[in-house]
């Protein structure tokens, strides 16, 4: 993977990472002492996200996070509603899923809250 980070002044952090196969993965992280900001982005197809979230999760540990995947009719993850059905992401319990169905692909947005007890 070809790597492209940068630490701001006076906090933050960008990463940009582009893969041999057109895929890539940008992670962007804003500390404050209030409030804190991460995000992840990638287009690596996989027909499960569960263990690439839980990977991002583990790093974080959020209290809270919202998901967003797109797919369209050639996504190996199949429909994006399907990977939101029940409770996909272990530890964490949907808030919120809303789904969204477009020309050439649909959305699926997921807001997950960390159930309590879970660490």
């Amino acid at each position: 993977m070809k790597v492209d980070a940068v630490m701001f002044d006076p906090c933050g952090y960008s990463m940009n990472g582009l893969m041999p196969n057109e895929g890539y993965m940008t992670i962007h992280v804003t500390p404050e002492p209030k409030f804190s900001y991460v995000s992840f982005e990638s287009n690596i197809p996989k027909e499960d996200y569960t263990e690439l979230v839980l990977r991002v999760l583990k790093i974080f540990k959020p209290g809270r996070f919202v998901m967003t995947l797109f797919a369209n009719h050639a996504a190996v993850c199949g429909s994006s509603y399907e990977a939101f059905k029940d409770e996909p992401i272990p530890g964490y319990k949907i808030q919120d899923r809303q789904y969204s169905q477009f020309k050439n692909y649909d959305l699926t947005f997921g807001h997950f809250k960390l159930l309590p007890g879970v660490s």
